[in-house]
């Protein structure tokens, strides 16, 4: 199942989401010239969501698009998106606990928010998700490297933070949802992906696609 990205930016457009698309690719194993480069589908509607047992291939959204225009998303707060998340996880099978959410901010700083629904007690009998989300804001170049190691469970959320799990005090104890990001990476080791995100956005410019 390909990760997914949800846009509440507003007037949001193709040569946008194209940029986008080109930095969240799998630069770094992959080389990004290949079909299995690309890791998303970028959602437009609130009615279907992807589920697990669905090929990827045919959901992802490969670059260049050619519209933007009918977006279901545009314009939604963060509340509103996580309580339709969960809402549409009516299986229980977690196909919307992790996804990437484009805002307005993210627009301005090329970053992106990187949501990943949170557990119960890991004392409990069974494992089960909460009514809330883990959230972070991460480079458009890093991304691709955190949602991957999130999707195959390979690292937790707090790992990608200098912050400690726990309690959130300025949230009267509540559980901690909100965390910075820290890249743990050697120095520059994102900008060999970045450079070439840059050469193929340079490309598509001149189709006025991005």
């Amino acid at each position: 199942m390909p990760g997914i990205i949800i846009v509440t930016a507003e007037g949001a457009d193709a040569p946008l989401i194209n940029r986008l698309l080109l930095h969240v690719r799998d630069w770094e194993f992959m080389g990004g010239d290949l079909d299995d480069s690309d890791m998303f589908t970028v959602l437009t509607t609130q009615e279907e969501l992807p589920k697990p047992q669905q090929a990827g291939n045919e959901l992802i959204t490969r670059p260049p698009i050619q519209d933007f225009s009918d977006n279901e998303w545009e314009g939604l707060s963060l509340e509103e998106v996580e309580r339709i998340m969960i809402d549409k996880d009516t299986e229980k099978d977690g196909c919307t606990s992790l996804f990437l959410l484009l805002d307005d901010e993210g627009v301005e700083n090329q970053t992106i928010l990187v949501f990943n629904r949170g557990g119960n007690d890991p004392e409990e009998d069974s494992f089960g998700y909460v009514d809330e989300f883990n959230k972070m804001r991460v480079p458009w170049e890093c991304v691709y490297s955190m949602w991957c190691n999130l999707d195959i469970a390979n690292m937790g959320f707090d790992e990608f933070s200098t912050e400690e799990e726990g309690l959130d005090s300025t949230k009267g104890g509540a559980p901690r949802r909100w965390w910075t990001y820290k890249n743990f990476m050697d120095e520059g080791h994102y900008e060999p992906f970045k450079a070439k995100a840059e050469d193929a956005i340079k490309e598509l410019k001149k189709l006025d696609l991005a």
